[in-house]
């Protein structure tokens, strides 16, 4: 269980400096302050490394602290192990309730797994060629590239560039990457997630969400060109309607529900 005395609306995100892009780390805090209060701010990485100076303007402007790992050998990358052994002293410290975790390497999704048996909620950010254990293991997930109005930059390019050197001494082999995930159709997705919440014929649509969610840690609007679930599924009126209850001191609740011939028309996209 997460300790009693942890604040559930209280973050700490964690990037891997070594995996990750310094230029949307304001992207990246705005994604995940939309979840909580990112109290801890620390960003990892072998800060002798030359690559390492594009975050240093970035980690300086936002207040993320630096911690600090060398490589204890030719080749071999010791941040990732320092960040999880870091991370579970933040998980039993009790100062928050949640993590947010910046990588694309399959080697934090142990680290996801644990904190949520914990009862922690744990987000991820990373590219597209995200390897599927890790997306899964967390229960959000956002690809960096929507984050972007411009082509994400091949970290994993940049590294092999920089070590181009050791390379030649000790020479390393190419590690495994599961190829970038195809788009689900989302009208499909949005049906089942209809059909497995509404208890008649309409759904909440906060609640179609959070089961897409649950299903899809990575399903992300944005893929679609849409900010929201709402303004998604407005787009295909001949599929889904969409009803407003207006309420004098909250905001309105929609509610969704397939269109008599939705399915139809969903099999002929």
């Amino acid at each position: 269980m997460c300790p009693a005395n942890s604040a559930p609306n209280r973050l700490a995100m964690l990037i891997d400096g070594d995996n990750a892009e310094a230029k949307l780390l304001d992207k990246m805090l705005e994604e995940a302050s939309k979840h909580g209060t990112v109290t801890i701010r620390r960003i990892y990485g072998n800060w002798t490394d030359k690559g390492m100076f594009r975050w240093r303007e970035a980690a300086n402007k936002h207040a993320f602290q630096t911690p600090h790992q060398l490589n204890y050998t030719t080749g071999k990358n010791a941040t990732d192990t320092f960040m999880v052994i870091d991370a579970m002293d933040v998980l039993h410290s009790g100062h928050v309730g949640g993590f947010c975790i910046v990588s694309s390497d399959s080697d934090f999704t142990g680290l996801a797994k644990r904190a949520r048996e914990s009862g922690m909620f744990v987000m991820g950010m990373g590219r597209k060629t995200t390897p599927e254990s890790f997306r899964n293991a967390c229960e959000i997930f956002t690809f960096v590239e929507l984050l972007s109005d411009r082509p994400s930059v091949d970290v994993e390019g940049q590294r092999a560039e920089r070590g181009a050197q050791d390379a030649a001494d000790e020479p390393q082999a190419e590690p495994r990457r599961d190829p970038e995930p195809q788009l689900p159709d989302w009208k499909d997705v949005v049906f089942k997630a209809i059909e497995m919440t509404a208890q008649e014929e309409w759904a909440r649509l906060a609640d179609v969400g959070n089961s897409i969610r649950k299903a899809d840690s990575s399903f992300d609007t944005r893929a679609y060109g849409r900010k929201t679930l709402l303004a998604l599924v407005r787009t295909a009126p001949e599929t889904f309607e969409v009803r407003e209850e207006k309420h004098v001191d909250r905001p309105p609740v929609h509610y969704v529900r397939a269109a008599s011939s939705g399915r139809e028309h969903s099999g002929g996209d």
